[in-house]
């Protein structure tokens, strides 16, 4: 069918495509600066007099990634689903990963929790086939989260898995060979934040509570006021430096901690740089390095952040040590120069109900991060976790904003997974598994979100997912109608994703109308996978097909109902080809006199065929019987006139 019509097509259809192509922009949300967590007040000032350092001058030199860096984003992107993983001593006290800050524990006493930390039960290879079987092609692991416990065996500093637990073993080691043999990537979140260590200092507006001294307004501390754990920090980066990478921005001696006081800020950038180069050198290759905990110091202007955090160093180290390593930054602003993707957190791009993502959207590769309860880490008594259906839907909403979705679990202190955790990757990966091709790989749609659901393309495929069963108009027939908005598109045919079954539907003014089977009131499960339609149709400009994704303010799409997927195929051109086509078109119908097919194949459609329905002019309007009248009187105009004139001059 689809051959014949590329074969067929008629004069009207190429001038449709090429003279009405659609134009769509991208949709900036207002800025809406935050950084708050579970438990944690947006409002939150600043209790201490000491300002942050002064911000160095801004860095100048533009970022160029490498082409090594470019086809990791592209990677990325493709892979659309991702699993976050919050993990450390905190999940002993069952209270999330914010429960230092939250229930003000003394920075001393904290630490002591590693003495118990033993998750004998943690198995890395089990938790990455799960983790693979769900369909997330990359998991992302805190190395070090806000309460400063390294998750690896850390030179840079004795408190970590190693050397301060009965456990002694390198979770993130293990998990690197597993990911590797699993052919998932592996990406390390870490925190700039610490409530702990005090060289972090001035403080920023959480771990007020912890009871660390203050230091000078000078930004230095007496060396004596040094953690234990941070006096241990040894000179690896020099090292490193010295031995491989000499040119690394920031690989520089500092001058020993041993004088009565030191610059605090100085020696904490300087033990960030160290894990970095850890991370970096001893666990192969990395995907991305996942900051979190800039918009702890977010009273200062967003112009000084990257000079305040050294942000452009450590960046360059990252670049320097792994060139395709993607840099990320959860700091709920615009993307600063040197970073790769950008994060969302617990909201979809444009969306902005959790209240954390007002930021503008940029270019990169977009990235949310969500929760399958309500918090990152574990929480022995949070139970509310969203539905398998919910995330399902979820995961296509966001992919339909051109976004990954980095869902996250938080395993138990005995280093298991919980099973209502597992359940759901169950549930996700025999979704994914059937309908994978939607999600995939796709950017997002040319069509923005509607109230019937949203769009996902991939190349010249254009998925339609239907995600309120309630939505469009009922029919006669035992159909509904949903309205596809694209006005300036020739559809040529419709077809279901399943199993290739040919749909009627209509051009109607406000653009193509889709009669689909009425929805079962039924769940998204196992067996109850998109049941997809195909339209072809010819021509979408390149900005919807190979751009960004489309980001408007809709209306959200209901994601409490049944869940239906269609799909598109669309023949993609670029403008200058849309223009070559029309003229060529144009000369042909002159020399092969096609013009007068044309007119009396359109003659036809249009006045013969509402003619026999009683002069009714927009069938979707009137039910399925004139429908498929007017369909009949079309293929016979199509078949006796375009068909026979291109067959006779174009042979």
């Amino acid at each position: 069918m689809h051959l014949f019509r590329k074969q067929f097509k008629t004069l009207s259809a190429a001038f449709l495509c090429a003279a009405l192509c659609l134009t769509i922009s991208s949709h900036a949300a207002v800025h809406h600066p935050a950084g708050t967590s579970e438990g944690q007040p947006k409002n939150a000032t600043i209790q201490q007099e000491h300002s942050s350092p002064a911000a160095p001058e801004a860095e100048t030199a533009k970022y160029v990634p490498t082409e090594a860096n470019l086809k990791a984003r592209k990677e990325f992107s493709d892979a659309r689903f991702g699993i976050f993983i919050h993990w450390g001593i905190y999940s002993m006290l069952g209270h999330g990963e914010w429960v230092m800050q939250n229930e003000n524990i003394d920075y001393r006493e904290y630490p002591l929790l590693a003495r118990g930390f033993n998750p004998s039960k943690f198995d890395a290879s089990e938790w990455v086939r799960a983790i693979k079987a769900s369909g997330a092609k990359y998991i992302t692991i805190t190395s070090r989260h806000h309460d400063g416990f390294s998750m690896y065996d850390s030179k840079a500093s004795s408190y970590n898995i190693v050397n301060a637990t009965p456990f002694g073993r390198d979770v993130l080691k293990e998990l690197s060979q597993a990911c590797s043999e699993e052919g998932l990537t592996l990406n390390f979140y870490y925190s700039h934040l610490d409530w702990g260590r005090t060289d972090y200092w001035p403080l920023g507006r959480t771990g007020l509570g912890t009871g660390r001294p203050q230091g000078n307004a000078d930004g230095t501390i007496s060396s004596g006021m040094l953690n234990d754990y941070a006096r241990t920090t040894v000179d690896i980066l020099d090292e490193h430096a010295r031995t491989q990478h000499a040119d690394i921005p920031g690989c520089r001696q500092r001058p020993d901690c041993s004088g009565s006081r030191i610059n605090a800020w100085e020696h904490y950038m300087d033990f960030i740089d160290a894990q970095l180069t850890e991370l970096l050198t001893g666990y192969g290759p990395i995907g991305a390095i996942w900051f979190d905990g800039v918009w702890d110091k977010d009273d200062r202007p967003r112009e000084e952040q990257p000079g305040i955090w050294n942000l452009r160093r450590q960046y360059d180290l990252i670049h320097n040590l792994q060139p395709a390593c993607l840099v990320g930054n959860n700091h709920h602003l615009l993307p600063f120069e040197g970073e790769d993707i950008q994060i969302f957190e617990r909201d979809i791009p444009g969306m902005n109900e959790y209240g954390l993502s007002g930021q503008d959207i940029s270019r990169l590769p977009l990235e949310t991060c969500q929760t399958m309860n309500r918090t990152w880490g574990y929480r022995i008594t949070d139970k509310d976790y969203k539905s398998a259906e919910f995330l399902i839907r979820y995961l296509v909403r966001t992919a339909g904003k051109g976004a990954n979705l980095l869902l996250n679990i938080g395993p138990r202190p005995d280093g298991t997974l919980p099973e209502e955790a597992v359940e759901r990757l169950e549930a996700i990966g025999k979704w994914l598994e059937k309908s994978g091709q939607t999600i995939y790989g796709t950017q997002g749609g040319c069509i923005p979100e509607q109230p019937w659901g949203v769009t996902t393309q991939k190349g010249n495929e254009l998925y339609v997912h239907i995600l309120d069963s309630a939505a469009g108009r009922a029919s006669d027939c035992g159909t509904r109608e949903i309205l596809l908005p694209l006005p300036s598109h020739n559809i040529l045919a419709a077809e279901t994703f399943a199993d290739g079954k040919e749909i009627p539907f209509v051009h109607t003014p406000e653009g193509v109308m889709l009669k689909v089977p009425a929805f079962p009131e039924d769940t998204v499960g196992e067996d109850t996978v998109a049941g997809a339609y195909v339209l072809l149709y010819c021509v979408v400009e390149v900005e919807c097909l190979e751009g960004v994704a489309l980001l408007h303010e809709h209306p959200a799409a209901a994601v409490d109902v049944h869940q239906k997927a269609f799909h598109l195929h669309a023949v993609n051109r670029c403008r200058q080809q849309q223009i070559a086509v029309l003229i060529d078109n144009l000369v042909y119908m002159v020399i092969s006199c096609q013009f007068i097919s044309f007119l009396l194949s359109r003659f036809i459609f249009f006045i013969l065929a509402p003619a026999a329905c009683g002069g009714k002019q927009h069938g979707y309007q009137y039910g399925c019987r004139y429908d498929y009248i007017v369909n009949f009187f079309h293929r016979v105009s199509w078949i006796l006139f375009d068909g026979t004139e291109i067959l006779i001059f174009r042979g």
